[in-house]
């Protein structure tokens, strides 16, 4: 039920990017849906305070990048 009601207060732009997500992951390769999963998992057994470091690093990356 609460999956429905998430659903339901997407945008259209917001619902289009879900659906065109879940189109690509059903396209994908089982050895690459496989890894993905394991990378997901590795990221979820991390720390949260390493997560958060990881995160502000990429944050950081992007933002430099941008200003180039």
């Amino acid at each position: 039920m609460a999956a429905n009601d998430n659903w339901r207060n997407l945008t259209p732009t917001e619902k289009d990017k879900v659906q065109e997500n879940y189109q690509r992951w059903q396209r994908l390769p089982p050895r690459d849906k496989e890894h993905l999963r394991d990378e997901w998992n590795r990221w979820q057994r991390l720390p949260k305070d390493e997560r958060d470091r990881i995160k502000q690093r990429y944050d950081r990356q992007r933002r430099d990048r941008r200003e180039d």
